[in-house]
């Protein structure tokens, strides 16, 4: 029990109390200071490069242009072998001489002159031609709208004129004229030939785009990403 007047401090075995902290942090009188860690600053996100094509892209778009170049050449000797065959099946008749045709109603056919230098030279000569139909009526020719001449083999020739069969038959052709020439007569060349140049014209075109385009753009985005800073790497905590 406590006396009046008598301090707490004058008890037998009292202990003195250490006083609380004031505030978060504060130490106890006599407590062993905690050991302080550099405060670790927040690393800043940096971002991510680019990812970086592969170089075969550049290999896969030259392959492009070669395919196209191929492609173009394999449609222009396929379409060439073509109107070579086409130019075989012309039905002839030798000048001067007569002869007959077989032709399909409803088409357009065109008379070829043939004779040697026809691609560089007009027709020796003056040949005349008339061709009546299955009926007996002389069909009108009229003259090439274009200068187009073939040159296969031992075959030479030149467009002189075109014309319209209404009836299918047996036309009757009679030719008069200078020697060494014949009359050919079939379907045009001329949409045939301009077809298949613009076909290969256009797998080449694209080809290349296409090619040129994707090299392009590899090449861009390689070096996009070679100019890309490195990550920030975070520093290690101990």
């Amino acid at each position: 029990m406590s006396q009046p007047g008598v301090p707490p401090s004058q008890y037998p075995g009292w202990v003195p109390q250490q006083a609380a902290p004031q505030y978060p942090g504060q130490q106890y009188p006599g407590q062993q200071a905690a050991p302080q860690y550099p405060v670790q600053q927040p690393v800043q996100q940096q971002p991510t490069p680019p990812a970086r094509p592969s170089a075969w892209w550049i290999g896969a778009g030259i392959l492009v242009i070669i395919a196209g170049v191929i492609s173009a050449i394999v449609v222009g000797i396929s379409g060439f072998t073509d109107m070579s065959d086409t130019v075989d099946g012309f039905q002839r008749v030798a000048v001067p001489g007569s002869g007959d045709v077989q032709l399909t109603a409803n088409h357009d056919y065109t008379v070829y002159l043939e004779y040697s230098g026809a691609t560089d030279s007009d027709v020796p000569g003056q040949v005349r031609g008339r061709l009546t139909d299955p009926s007996g009526q002389v069909v009108d020719w009229q003259p090439y709208s274009s200068s187009v001449t073939y040159q296969f083999g031992h075959r030479e020739g030149r467009a002189e004129f075109s014309f319209h069969a209404t009836q299918s038959g047996a036309y009757h052709l009679e030719s008069e004229g200078g020697p060494d020439v014949t009359v050919a007569i079939g379907g045009g060349l001329g949409s045939s030939i301009a077809g298949t140049i613009l076909t290969a014209f256009v797998i080449v075109g694209l080809s290349l785009l296409l090619g040129v385009l994707a090299i392009v753009v590899v090449l861009v985005l390689r070096s996009r990403s070679r100019r890309a800073p490195a990550p920030a790497v975070a520093p290690r905590a101990y």
